[in-house]
C-alpha cells in the first residue's frame, strides 16, 4: 500500500482527506475530475475555472472562465470537450486545455446540471426556468425542451443506454 500525498491526512476511518487554498477564497460550486484521473477542475462562484494536479493538490492554472457563477460542468466521454453552465443561463464549450470554443445562451436562468448522451453527439442542459433542454453538440441548437417540471430542475442523468433522460426537480 501506498501512503496519501502530503497534502493528505489520513482520518480515523482510514479514509484520506485533504485542503488546498487558491489565491482567492470563494466558495466552490463544482468539483470534477479530468477523465484522466491526473487533475480536478473546479468551478466557483465568482465564476473562476480552477485546475488542480490530482496528486499534489497544488494549482496548476486559474481562469476567470464566466462573469457570474458556474452552477454545472462535465466532460465528454471521448475526453476532448467540456460542458460548463453558469447563473445567467450560459453554456460554454471548452476544449481540455481550457480554450473556450463557443458559448450559447441556453436558459434564461441558471444552468443547474449538464450531461452528455453516451455518444456525446447530444447533451442536456437543465435550468432554474423547469426545463431540460436536449441540444445537437455540434449545431449547438436544441432539439428539445422538456417542460412541464414544477419546479426548479436541478438534476439530470442520461443512461448509457442513451434512450431516456431522467431529470429531478425540487
Amino acid at each position: 500500500l501506498s501512503t496519501p500525498p502530503d497534502a493528505f491526512q489520513l482520518h480515523p476511518d482510514n479514509r484520506s482527506y485533504g485542503m488546498a487554498l487558491n489565491k482567492i477564497r470563494t466558495p466552490v460550486n463544482v468539483a470534477t475530475f479530468t477523465p484522466d484521473g491526473r487533475r480536478l477542475l473546479t468551478c466557483s462562484q465568482n465564476g473562476e475555472f480552477t485546475l488542480w494536479n490530482g496528486m499534489s493538490f497544488n494549482f496548476e492554472t486559474i481562469l476567470q472562465a464566466h462573469n457570474c457563477a458556474i452552477r454545472a460542468c462535465v466532460f465528454s466521454h471521448n475526453e476532448n470537450w467540456f460542458l460548463s453552465g453558469d447563473d445567467a443561463g450560459v453554456v460554454k464549450y471548452w476544449q481540455t486545455n481550457l480554450n473556450n470554443m463557443k458559448q450559447i445562451k441556453a436558459h434564461d436562468e441558471p444552468v443547474r446540471a449538464l450531461a452528455f448522451a453516451p455518444t456525446d453527439l447530444k447533451f442536456c442542459s437543465c435550468s432554474d426556468d423547469t426545463t431540460v433542454k436536449v441540444w445537437d453538440f455540434a449545431r449547438a441548437a436544441a432539439v428539445h425542451a422538456l417542460s412541464g417540471h414544477g419546479g426548479d430542475v436541478k438534476a439530470r442523468s442520461i443512461p448509457y443506454t442513451g434512450s431516456r433522460t431522467t431529470a429531478s426537480a425540487w
